[in-house]
């Protein structure tokens, strides 16, 4: 099955859901209960884990620290 990544359009929570292709029903958030939209996985993103960034001049391992990285420099996250 795959991993998709969603974020609550009334919380902004985000969260990880394994699903099956055919599965089409409507994500809902964990937190607040508002409806969860699609993102695109991070598996699909180029260079997510384990990379230089020369816009950020940083080793990022996974996506948790570029968003840190990325905060704490009051960087926009194109992502998102």
């Amino acid at each position: 099955m795959p991993l998709y990544d969603f974020k609550c359009i009334r919380c902004a929570n985000e969260w990880e859901e394994f699903r099956k292709l055919i599965d089409k029903s409507k994500a809902w958030c964990f937190e607040c209960g508002g409806d969860g939209i699609s993102l695109i996985s991070v598996h699909t993103r180029p260079h997510v884990y384990n990379y230089y960034c020369d816009e950020l001049e940083a080793h990022i391992t996974g996506p948790k620290q570029r968003k840190q990285i990325m905060k704490q420099r009051e960087m926009r996250d194109p992502w998102t």
